[in-house]
């Protein structure tokens, strides 16, 4: 599912930044840093869920952004990433072979953990998969505060996938050093195959050349073509150093974005990357998203919801507002009739011509009124219908009415292709509903559909006028 607009949240140990790109993301519109308190944020996890969850709700706040959707980027410390090879097989039987094959690297048992994985490279008979997995309790402290902050998160991903969405499509050999608020993130790569990440913490004195050296020669099977440096912590000094100890070209990771320093830049790469991920939602083949898909499913619902409703608020106001302007032509007239019958002479006068065009006014505004009510053609309408056809395993994400035209399109994710049928044929028998259209394109894979009907909301159509007979 192509990803619609959100704000980054990135979580490291001492610090919280959060990110929001413009419709075109070419221009940061809102960013801010802020210091966590310690302890808050430890031991892989969070420590205290409904602190972090102020904290957020107090950054939203201040940066006056309304947006619910959120993508996180939880402590590169948390997870845990493999590179495998497997046979080429059906996607169900893929998904398995990865799952059964992450046991070895797994710490925990399958049902502690949560993991994703996507297809990195193919060849004409294996894939070459990049798994990611974290800890269920651990991804839940994280998801629990944003949610508590009354936000939905839809994407939750790691520093080095972040990194290495920024590194380039180049499919060669790649150590990249990110060092940001006294830690560093190292990630050896090769195109979009993670080989190996770690995390040095520099208040403890640690080198971050030697452990770069190190990380080479662990894989040294791996010709790293290049260093890749980012981070507002990184020195000409380490810079030197990287060059003398690894004997390799080093070059900046960049962002070709507005609204940042370059300096700021290089301090918020990592939401930043995020921002440009291409995909918001349950699980795709060639994205790595570490939330569960039921999880996601459950913040689109709460999300649509929360459209429908805003959707009723305004419908509300609109239709109140009517009432309200019908309410005060009526006792306008009722004043002004009781003014003529207690003076007859003003009764029997021609009416001056600018209450005459007041008068004008307020039946004009009565007969919009009386038309609007008439009509009682409302969105909630049509989407009390299309959610009584809708089956359980169907998420409906967006949708698009227009009232004028009758017009529906929706889109969303189905289970499976049966799903999506029962779907179509539920919309069918509803008789406010036709031409129901669902693309070929809607039912490509065997689960998990991406799709679009598009149909016609027939109360609304305008209605055609009959033509008025000629004379001969």
């Amino acid at each position: 599912m192509a990803a619609k607009s959100f704000v980054s949240i990135y979580f490291s140990p001492s610090k919280l930044q959060v990110v929001k790109l413009g419709a075109s993301k070419k221009r940061v519109e809102k960013f801010a840093t802020v210091d966590l308190p310690e302890g808050l944020v430890m031991g892989y996890g969070v420590g205290n869920i409904k602190a972090l969850s102020e904290i957020i709700k107090k950054t939203f706040s201040q940066l006056g952004l309304r947006e619910k959707s959120v993508g996180l980027v939880v402590p590169e410390f948390s997870s845990f990433i493999k590179s495998i090879k497997l046979p080429k097989l059906g996607q169900e039987d893929l998904d398995e072979a990865v799952r059964w094959q992450a046991q070895d690297f797994l710490p925990g048992a399958a049902g502690e953990m949560i993991m994703d994985w996507k297809i990195v490279r193919e060849s004409p008979h294996e894939y070459q998969i990049l798994a990611a997995a974290i800890r269920k309790e651990i991804l839940a402290g994280f998801v629990d505060a944003v949610e508590e902050a009354g936000l939905l998160p839809l994407l939750v991903e790691t520093p080095s996938l972040a990194l290495v969405r920024l590194s380039g499509p180049s499919a060669s050999g790649r150590l990249i050093v990110y060092v940001n608020f006294k830690e560093a993130v190292l990630v050896v790569s090769e195109g979009a195959k993670i080989l190996g990440s770690s995390v040095v913490n520099l208040a403890e004195g640690a080198d971050i050349a030697s452990t770069a050296a190190a990380a080479m020669r662990h894989y040294k099977d791996v010709q790293v073509e290049k260093v890749l440096i980012g981070g507002s912590d990184i020195t000409s000094e380490l810079q030197a150093k990287l060059q003398k100890d690894l004997g390799k070209p080093i070059e900046a990771l960049k962002a070709a974005v507005s609204g940042l320093s370059a300096q700021d830049i290089q301090k918020y790469l990592i939401p930043y990357s995020l921002q440009l991920s291409p995909s918001l939602g349950p699980e795709e083949e060639t994205t790595i998203n570490l939330l569960p898909p039921k999880w996601v499913r459950k913040y689109l619902n709460k999300k649509l919801k929360l459209q429908i409703l805003s959707l009723l608020l305004i419908s509300s106001l609109f239709i109140w507002g009517c009432l309200l302007a019908a309410g005060t032509v009526y006792f306008y007239l009722v004043g002004e009739q009781k003014t003529l019958a207690e003076n007859p002479a003003i009764s029997s006068a021609d009416p001056p011509q600018e209450l005459s065009k007041r008068v004008e006014g307020v039946n004009n505004v009565a007969k919009r009124t009386e038309a609007i009510l008439a009509a009682s053609k409302y969105p909630q309408d049509v989407l009390n219908a299309i959610f009584a056809a809708r089956p359980a395993n169907v998420v409906i994400e967006t949708y698009l009415i227009d009232m004028e035209t009758g017009k529906v399109s929706l889109s969303g994710i189905a289970a499976d292709r049966r799903s999506l049928v029962d779907f179509k044929d539920a919309l069918e028998k509803n008789k406010a509903f036709s031409l129901i259209q669902v693309p070929v394109s809607s039912f490509e894979a065997e689960t998990n559909l991406e799709y679009v009907v598009n149909f016609i909301y027939l109360p609304a159509t305008p209605k055609k006028a009959t033509p008025t007979p000629q004379p001969k």
